[in-house]
């Protein structure tokens, strides 16, 4: 009997990139489970989400951004967002695993550094609040403070980065993702220290493994005994640290995010598959990992570090 012959190329050129996925995406879209309860995965979204709330990457080629240092350093991009408040992070986000780590890191955080009913919290470079709502949830009272322009502020950060209230106002601080957007980390967290009651908390997260993304300037990575002695260095004592996605994870989701913007995957039909299935890995990969593990070489490190004890004289001693 004859075997079937293979169809031959219609043309000379080889299919592209874009074309290449497709044959792969396409199956995996129209055969797309309902849900994956192993990874305990919700249903697939049918719906968009709001991409007011949820930004989406640049729409072709990498994160291209101005590294100088004599941009506009305002925050009036967040004004036309709307507050995210509790909205749910979609499935098929292309920051959902990452993001809800984060969120539930944050919230953790909280509780063990003493958040609640009576205390007072500040999240310096609030962005459009993505933490008031776990705050909140403590019972705690929280101010948002950025940049100038940024119409979601309590309080304006000013341009000599600090905040207009008094020495040891506020009980926790919380600084989500700011950190490696500063060009003088030793002077911000000297103003959160500042802005701290004696006993209160600092709750910092950053990245370890991140890609290039200026808003408007992105200067920093830590590794995780790096972060430490920043903090310390700057009159912290750290009494928690925490790793979130482990390097497996961490590299398909470089993959992901390469593929996503330079395939400008947002603009295509599969785009929303595809990011659905990559974070399902992430997810499912990110088991293979420890806490040790992740707290050793993360994606994002959640730290909590209280002002270290002052010593005779009025200075910090070592936050060892």
């Amino acid at each position: 009997m004859a075997m079937p012959r293979r169809p031959s190329n219609t043309g000379s050129r080889p299919a592209s990139a874009v074309q290449s996925l497709e044959l792969i995406v396409t199956p995996l879209h129209r055969a797309a489970p309902a849900s994956l309860p192993a990874l305990g995965c919700v249903t697939v979204p049918t719906e968009p989400h709001d991409s007011q709330v949820w930004s989406e990457p640049p729409a072709n080629g990498d994160d291209r951004g101005s590294s100088s240092a004599d941009q506009s350093m305002d925050a009036s991009q967040f004004s036309s967002m709307p507050r995210v408040g509790a909205a749910p992070i979609p499935r098929n986000y292309w920051r959902w695993y990452v993001l809800s780590q984060l969120r539930a890191a944050i919230s953790r955080a909280l509780v063990a550094a003493g958040s609640g009913p009576g205390k007072r919290v500040v999240e310096l470079g609030c962005g459009n609040r993505p933490y008031e709502a776990a705050v909140l949830a403590t019972g705690a009272a929280y101010e948002g403070a950025d940049l100038k322009g940024n119409a979601h502020n309590d309080r304006v950060i000013g341009d000599d980065g600090r905040v207009e209230v008094e020495d040891g106002y506020y009980d926790l601080v919380v600084s989500a993702q700011v950190l490696e957007h500063v060009p003088d980390p030793k002077a911000y967290l000297a103003e959160s220290l500042r802005l701290l009651k004696p006993d209160g908390c600092l709750i910092l997260s950053t990245h370890g493994t991140w890609p290039y993304h200026p808003e408007p300037n992105d200067y920093w990575r830590w590794t995780a005994t790096g972060l430490r002695k920043t903090l310390e260095d700057s009159g912290f004592v750290v009494e928690g640290f925490e790793g979130l996605v482990g390097l497996i994870p961490a590299g398909l989701h470089l993959i992901q995010d390469h593929l996503y913007k330079r395939l400008a995957m947002s603009k295509r039909w599969y785009g929303k598959s595809f990011v659905w299935l990559m974070q399902g890995l992430i997810a499912a990969a990110d088991r293979l990992h420890g806490a040790d593990g992740r707290a050793r070489d993360g994606m994002i490190y959640v730290v909590r570090a209280r002002p270290a004890p002052r010593q005779p004289g009025g200075s910090a001693s070592p936050g060892r």
